[in-house]
């Protein structure tokens, strides 16, 4: 959407060079991937030139954070987006402030960038440890519930911006629809993920 707000000011506005708007579709490439959106018509168009202008990669934090992720920016692909960068960027949400990851994007030279990208794969490598620890966990419990259709685990210590990444594990080794909780306190963070023909949201809906 905000791509498509750019191109709609292009037409409108002075001042902009003709064809500026391509030099953001590396952006908008990365954001497709890692949304898992279809790649169909125009987006496939648009992840293509995306990984295009990514090769010829003029912004300091894309090239090092690419660089922090062993990939070479003249064979980059969709599947080191959406498995290469995406995670290393989602982690710092996911575990403290996805300022770190703006700041990467925004970084103006080389060392900022670097730091930056040093920062997001350090948060990247606690999050991977802090998923497998989860996942272990919840393994334990849902093996203890071999007859049931539907999986349902909670802990008082699982990590809220980490469970709904565990929630598809979960799915894919049990392949059964699963709820798993955080609990706070009084209060508690969820992610469901459904399965076959059983609906997560139906459920929720319902209950």
């Amino acid at each position: 959407m905000a791509f498509k707000l750019v191109q709609a000011l292009q037409t409108e506005l002075d001042g902009l060079p003709d064809g500026y708007e391509k030099w953001l579709l590396d952006l908008v490439a990365l954001g497709t991937v890692c949304d898992i959106v279809t790649l169909a018509d125009e987006n496939r168009a648009n992840v293509y030139w995306g990984l295009e202008v990514l090769k010829k990669q003029r912004r300091p934090g894309l090239k090092a954070l690419m660089s922090v992720a062993g990939i070479e920016p003249e064979k980059v692909n969709a599947r080191h987006l959406g498995f290469g960068l995406g995670p290393r960027m989602n982690a710092a949400g996911r575990l403290e402030t996805a300022q770190y990851a703006l700041d990467m994007l925004t970084a103006s030279d080389g060392l900022e960038a670097l730091e930056a990208s040093e920062k997001l794969e350090e948060l990247n490598i606690k999050r991977r440890s802090i998923q497998d620890e989860i996942f272990d966990e919840a393994c334990q419990q849902a093996d203890n519930m071999t007859d049931d259709r539907v999986l349902v685990v909670n802990s008082g210590n699982w990590n809220h911006g980490v469970i709904g990444i565990v929630a598809s594990k979960l799915v894919e080794k049990y392949k059964k629809p699963v709820f798993i909780i955080g609990e706070r306190g009084d209060e508690a963070t969820g992610s469901a993920r459904s399965f076959g023909d059983f609906s997560a949201a139906d459920a929720v809906r319902a209950s």
